[in-house]
C-alpha cells in the first residue's frame, strides 16, 4: 500500500476529530495535509473538497493561491508550508494521537471499496456528491465551472476580501462585561475566604 493511502485516511481522521472539538485552525492544517495525500495519490475531487472547506474557514489561506491542490504541490512555496507541516503532524505523531481516538484504521478501511470511498465518507460527503461537485474537471486538473469552484486563485497581487470584526459590535462589548463581572466575582470570592482563614 502507497504511503500516502495510510496517511489520506489518518489525517482525515483528525481533521473530523479537530472539527468536533471545535479547533478550526487544526481541522484546517490536517486537511492541507490530507488535501496533498489526496493529490499525491490522484483523488482530485477528495483533494478539492479539502482545499473548498479550508477556504470556508479562512479565504486568506495559502491554498486559495493554486486553482487546485495538485498546482500547489508544484509550487515552492507551498511545498515548503507543507514540510512545516509534515514536521508537526509526523505519520508515528498522527498514529499516536488516532490511537488515542480508539480509532483502528484497518479495520474501518475494510468497510469501504475503494480509498476514494473512504475517504469522501471521512469528509461528510460521497462519491456521488464529490462528483456533483467537482466533476467538470478539465485535463489540467482546473474546475471548469466557475459555480463549482467557489474560491478561485487570486489573480496578481490580489487577496481575497477579509471583513475584520468592529470592536463596536454588541457581542464585544458583552462579553467583556461579562469578564469584568467574573472577575470581580473571583476577587469577591478570595477576600472572602481570606477574612474567613
Amino acid at each position: 500500500m502507497a504511503e500516502s493511502d495510510e496517511l489520506l485516511p489518518l489525517y482525515l481522521h483528525l481533521a473530523r476529530a479537530s472539527q468536533r472539538r471545535n479547533r478550526p485552525w487544526v481541522r484546517d492544517k490536517l486537511l492541507v495535509l490530507s488535501g496533498a495525500a489526496a493529490a499525491e495519490r490522484g483523488l482530485d475531487m477528495v483533494a478539492s473538497f479539502c482545499r473548498r472547506t479550508i477556504l470556508a474557514n479562512n479565504p486568506r489561506h495559502i491554498v486559495g493561491h493554486y486553482p487546485t491542490m495538485a498546482l500547489a504541490l508544484e509550487d515552492e512555496r507551498f511545498q515548503r508550508h507543507l514540510a512545516q507541516l509534515r514536521r508537526r503532524y509526523t505519520r508515528e505523531r498522527a498514529e499516536h494521537m488516532l490511537s488515542s481516538l480508539g480509532i483502528n484504521l484497518a479495520r474501518e478501511r475494510e468497510a469501504y471499496f475503494t480509498l476514494h470511498e473512504y475517504a469522501a465518507a471521512l469528509l461528510g460527503t460521497t462519491p456521488a456528491e464529490l462528483d456533483a461537485l467537482f466533476g467538470d474537471v478539465d485535463e489540467a486538473g482546473d474546475v471548469t465551472n466557475p459555480r463549482l469552484n467557489p474560491y478561485p486563485s487570486p489573480s496578481g497581487d490580489e487577496m481575497p476580501r477579509y471583513e475584520p470584526v468592529r470592536s463596536g459590535q454588541p457581542g464585544l462589548w458583552i462579553a467583556l462585561g461579562l469578564v469584568a463581572l467574573l472577575s470581580l466575582a473571583a476577587a469577591w470570592l478570595g477576600a472572602a475566604r481570606w477574612l474567613a482563614w
